[in-house]
């Protein structure tokens, strides 16, 4: 499949996430090869093919003032959404989730986290997970209470935690440094380096919400 400006992505068989992880050590992959990685990848076959919470080590570079772009987005043009990086002043940052058609919430700004500073990133939303109604949520509640959470942190800092909804998604519409749908939240790409991808246990994100007050 290819994307305006964003690349072309490359076509591989269908993966357990363990064996996605090794290609992309092997490779240098380009933010847009990593979203089809993500989308034939998944944490367990209940799973039907979404990745789940993800973990994401990244180089942040400066940016233009107020400039957002994208670090994970999901769906289709008119609904899709977006987890973002805006570029503030005095080399602050924030992050931020957007619901494409009814707006979001950002993180208060943070310092110290541009200029290629490497940080990593654990972002969870809706449209990272199964359809509600499916067979997944029935068998756990907990999993079934983040399908409508948003939730990003920082190096282990909880700085986005907040109840919000996600368009469904399906698997391969999972990307990871693009903005493909065109919606206007980001720019067409996250300029910085995407050093690594991991799929994150719900178990650990739900110990990190018990644990932390969030800051919105």
């Amino acid at each position: 499949m290819h994307f305006p400006n964003c690349g072309t992505r490359v076509s591989v068989g269908r993966a357990e996430w363990t064996e996605v992880l090794k290609r992309i050590a092997l490779f240098n992959l380009q933010p847009e090869e990593l979203a089809k990685m993500v989308s034939l990848a998944s944490p367990g076959p209940e799973w039907n093919g979404y990745c789940g919470p993800l973990r994401i080590r990244v180089r942040l570079p400066s940016g233009p003032l107020g400039q957002a772009e994208p670090l994970v987005v999901t769906g289709v043009a008119g609904a899709g959404d977006f987890v973002y990086v805006r570029y503030l002043s005095d080399g602050r940052i924030s992050l931020g989730y957007d619901h494409w058609g009814v707006g979001g919430a950002e993180s208060q700004p943070l310092s110290g986290l541009r200029d290629g500073r490497e940080v990593e990133l654990v972002i969870c939303f809706g449209g990272l997970m199964p359809p509600k109604g499916a067979k997944i949520f029935a068998a756990n509640a907990n999993l079934a209470a983040l399908r409508d959470r948003v939730i990003v942190s920082v190096d282990g800092r909880l700085v986005l935690s907040t109840t919000m909804p996600s368009h469904a998604s399906a698997p391969a519409a999972i990307v990871v440094g693009c903005n493909p749908i065109g919606g206007s939240t980001t720019t067409e790409a996250f300029r910085g380096g995407i050093l690594s991808l991991n799929s994150e246990p719900v178990g650990a994100v739900l110990r990190m919400l018990e644990a932390a007050v969030p800051e919105r």
